[in-house]
C-alpha cells in the first residue's frame, strides 16, 4: 500500500471522504473493501438515504468472485497471485463460474477500469473500480450498490466515470 505504510494514515483515513461525496453525489451506498483471504473484506462505507437500500456491515467478509467489488480486486491481483487464485477456485469452489469465464471477466474489467454486476438475490446492481496504487498493486476497491428499480444506463455511466475518476485521482495518495 505504498504512501499507506509510510505514514500513520490508514486507506479509509484516505478513501472516506472520496466515498462520502460519491454517496452524496448519487444517493447510494458506497462500499471500500480489501482483499482478505481469497475474499473481500469490507472496511467502510456510506450509506443510502433512501429507505430502500442494501444494508450490509463494515467487518464483514465475502467470496471474491461473488461480488462487483471482488472481481475488481481479483482482475487487478499481481499474475502469480491470480494463478494461485484460479488454482484454489478450481480446486475448492463448486460453482457456475469456470476459470476460462473468469478470466474473459478479468480483461473486461481491465480494459474498462470498472465492472458492473446485477446481483438478483438481492435485486440491486452494483458498479465497482480498483484502487491501485502508483506501483501499480491493487489496495482494495469502491462499489456503488443501486437497486434495480433506481438503476438505468445514464445513472451507470455517470457512476462508471466517476469511479474511474476518482481511482485516478487515488492513485499516488495509497
Amino acid at each position: 500500500m505504498g504512501k499507506i505504510y509510510e505514514s500513520d494514515i490508514s486507506l479509509i483515513d484516505i478513501v472516506h471522504p472520496y466515498i462520502e461525496k460519491l454517496a452524496n453525489e448519487f444517493s447510494e451506498t458506497v462500499h471500500l473493501a480489501i482483499s482478505f483471504k481469497n475474499k473481500i473484506l469490507y472496511i467502510d462505507k456510506v450509506e443510502s438515504p433512501h429507505p430502500l437500500r442494501l444494508t450490509s456491515m463494515v467487518g464483514t467478509t465475502e467470496k471474491a468472485y461473488d461480488s462487483a467489488i471482488g472481481l475488481v480486486i481479483l482482475a487487478h491481483l499481481a499474475t502469480p497471485d491470480l494463478q494461485k487464485f484460479i488454482h484454489e477456485f478450481n480446486i475448492k469452489e463448486s460453482t457456475d463460474k469456470k476459470a476460462p469465464e473468469l478470466m474473459d471477466i478479468f480483461k473486461e474489467i481491465k480494459q474498462n477500469g470498472f465492472h458492473i454486476k446485477f446481483e438478483p438475490e438481492n435485486d440491486f446492481y452494483c458498479i465497482a473500480s480498483p484502487l491501485i496504487n502508483s506501483k501499480s498493486i491493487v489496495v482494495g476497491a469502491i462499489s456503488i450498490v443501486i437497486p434495480n428499480h433506481r438503476y438505468n444506463e445514464h445513472l451507470s455511466k455517470g457512476i462508471s466515470n466517476k469511479l474511474k475518476e476518482i481511482s485516478e485521482s487515488l492513485k499516488h495518495l495509497i
